[in-house]
This record gives structure tokens, sequence and C-alpha cells, in this order.
């Protein structure tokens, strides 16, 4: 059995990371669902566009300095109600 990283906070090694490993596995995912997106007749610029935007809005709730992380926190996009 290979180990990808520790994650155990409890263990005696040192933290580790199989970064080629891990890289291969998120490589993996981005195909899957890129398929989806094709499947969705997604095009590249529609793509490119809305990630984008979620990652300005991302951005900006990161500067604020008061977002949470828990669901109906402060900051932009939060679901509150």
């Amino acid at each position: 059995m290979n180990v990808e990283y520790s994650w155990k906070p409890w263990a005696t090694d040192l933290p580790f990371i199989n970064r080629q490993r891990i890289l291969d596995e998120i490589i993996d995912v981005e195909h899957f669902l890129g398929n989806i997106l094709v499947g969705m007749g997604v095009t590249d610029d529609e793509h490119e566009a809305a990630y984008k935007a979620k990652q300005d809005k991302n951005r900006r709730r990161e500067a604020s300095g008061v977002y949470s992380a828990r669901k109906g926190g402060l900051g932009e996009g939060s679901e509150v109600g």
C-alpha cells in the first residue's frame, strides 16, 4: 500500500507528500471534470470566463478580511437567510 501524504497528527514520522502521485490524481480529476463540461457543451471561453469570475469573487472575499467559511458567514456571497 502506498501512502501519498502523512495526515496523522499523532504520527512520529516527519510530514511528507508524494507530490508526483498527488499531482497525477489531480490531473485525473481534472480530466473527469473536463469530460463532464464537454458533455454539457461548455466551451473553453465560457469555462474560462466563469472560472475568472469565481476567482475574482473569492479574492474579494479574502481581501475583505471578514469572510467566514461557515454557511451564512459574513462577506460577499454569503447565503444568509
